[in-house]
C-alpha cells in the first residue's frame, strides 16, 4: 500500500473544504435557482447535500483498500445520479477523485478516472434532454449530431484538464506530506541522537574528571579499612589523602560545570593549569609547550579533554617519569602532541578502559586524525585537528 500517514489536521482540512463545497451549493441554490425546481427535486439535491456532509466526517486511510475504493465510489455515484435530476454537483465530482490520491495505490488512480469519465460521459449524455428542459439558457439542439458532438467533446476535454489539475495537484500535496513525515522522523532520530551523545559526553566526563581520582579515593580507603586496628597513624595518613581526594572530586565537578556554562575558555590557560595540577600531584617532570590560537568553545573543551585523558592514561598505566606536550597550529591545522618514556601497550589488544576510546571519540567529534604510536620505550600520542 502507498497511502500516506495524513494527520488529523489535514483531516479536519479536508472536512473544512467540502463543507464550504456544500455551503455554496447550498447559498447558489437558495439565491438563484431552488425556487424553479420541484420539491421532488429539491428533497433528491438536499439529500445528495446530506449524504456528502456525513462522508466529510469519515476519511478511511486506515481501512482495508476495499472500504476505501467504496468509499470513492460513492462519493463519485452521488455527483454523477444528481444529474438525473437536472441539476449537478460536479464539484464533488473532483474533489472525491483528488481524495483518492490519499486513499488509494497510484496503481487504482488511472482506472478511477477512466471508468468516471466513462461514467460521466455517458450520464452527460443520458440526462442532456432533463438538462436543456432544466436550464432554458442553455441552447442545444438534440437533433443536430454535430452540436451533440462537439458538447461531448468539450465535456471531455473539460473533464480531463480538472482531472489532471487536480490529480497533480493532490500529488503535490501528498509529496508535501512526505517530506514532512520524513522530516518528522529524522527530526526525532536527530533528538534521539542527540540524547546517546548527551548521555556519552557526561559518562565521559564523568570517567575523565572524577573516575581517576575515585579510584585513588577507594584505594586510601581500603588502606584505611585495612590499618584501622592496627596502625593509627597509617590509618589517619590514608584518612587525609581520602579527604584530600574527595575535595578534589568535588573541585573537578565545579571546573566541569564552570566550564560547560562560560562563554570565554582560553584553552592555553586552562591546559596550564592543568599541567600545573598534574606535575605537583604526581612524581611526574612534565614539560610543555603550548601556542594555540583562539577557537570555538566546544573545540577549546574536547581539546582539554583529549589532553586530560592522555595525563591520566600515563599516571595510571605508563610508569612513566617524563612527560612532553605540545600544542600548536601549522597551516590550517592544530597539533596536539603527548609523549611520555612509560612502558608503552599493545595497540592490537582490547582494553576495558575508556580512555582510549573517549580520546577516540572526542577527536572524531573535532573532525580530527588521532595517531598513537606506543613501544615498550613510552608513547606518542598526536592529534591533527582541522581549523
Amino acid at each position: 500500500m502507498d497511502t500516506i500517514k495524513t494527520s488529523a489536521s489535514f483531516h479536519r482540512s479536508l472536512r473544512y473544504v467540502e463543507w464550504i463545497f456544500i455551503s455554496v451549493f447550498v447559498f447558489t441554490c437558495v439565491i438563484e435557482g431552488a425556487y424553479k425546481l420541484n420539491i421532488a427535486v429539491q428533497v433528491v439535491f438536499f439529500a445528495h447535500l446530506i449524504s456528502y456532509f456525513i462522508l466529510s466526517y469519515f476519511f478511511p486511510i486506515h481501512s482495508s483498500v476495499w472500504q476505501r475504493i467504496g468509499y470513492i465510489a460513492l462519493g463519485l455515484f452521488l455527483s454523477l445520479s444528481i444529474r438525473f435530476t437536472g441539476t449537478d454537483l460536479n464539484l464533488f465530482l473532483y474533489f472525491y477523485i483528488g481524495k483518492s490520491c490519499f486513499l488509494l495505490d497510484k496503481k487504482y488512480i488511472v482506472p478511477t478516472v477512466i471508468v468516471t469519465g466513462y461514467f460521466n460521459i455517458m450520464t452527460f449524455i443520458w440526462t442532456l434532454p432533463i438538462t436543456i428542459h432544466t436550464n432554458p439558457p442553455w441552447q442545444l439542439d438534440l437533433y443536430n449530431k454535430e452540436q451533440v458532438q462537439q458538447a461531448i467533446l468539450q465535456h471531455l476535454t473539460n473533464y480531463l484538464v480538472v482531472v489532471a489539475f487536480t490529480i497533480a495537484f493532490s500529488f503535490m500535496v501528498v509529496n508535501e506530506q512526505k517530506i514532512r513525515q520524513r522530516t518528522e522522523a529524522l527530526a526525532q532520530e536527530v533528538e534521539t541522537l542527540a540524547a546517546l551523545h548527551e548521555r556519552t559526553r557526561i559518562a565521559r566526563d564523568m570517567h575523565d574528571s572524577l573516575g581517576h581520582t575515585l579510584t585513588n579515593l577507594q584505594v586510601q580507603l581500603v588502606v584505611a579499612q585495612k590499618f584501622s586496628q592496627n596502625d593509627i597513624e597509617k590509618t589517619l595518613i590514608a584518612v587525609n589523602i581520602a579527604k584530600l581526594l574527595a575535595d578534589q572530586c568535588i573541585k573537578d565537578v565545579s571546573h566541569a560545570l564552570q566550564t560547560m556554562r562560560q562563554t570565554e575558555f582560553n584553552i592555553n590557560q586552562a591546559l596550564n593549569s592543568l599541567l600545573e595540577q598534574s606535575k605537583h600531584r604526581q612524581a611526574l617532570k612534565i614539560r610543555w609547550k603550548l601556542d594555540l590560537p583562539q577557537i570555538p568553545l566546544h573545540q577549546s573543551y574536547q581539546i582539554y579533554c583529549i589532553v586530560k585523558e592522555g595525563l591520566i592514561n600515563i599516571q595510571k598505566h605508563a610508569k612513566a617519569s617524563k612527560v612532553n606536550l605540545q600544542a600548536y597550529t601549522t597551516g590550517d591545522t592544530i597539533i596536539i602532541e603527548l609523549q611520555d618514556n612509560g612502558v608503552g601497550f599493545n595497540k592490537n589488544i582490547q582494553h576495558t578502559g575508556l580512555g582510549l576510546k573517549g580520546m577516540s571519540e572526542r577527536a572524531f567529534m573535532l573532525g580530527a586524525k588521532l595517531e598513537i604510536a606506543a613501544s615498550p620505550t613510552g608513547t606518542h600520542i598526536k592529534v591533527k585537528i582541522p581549523l
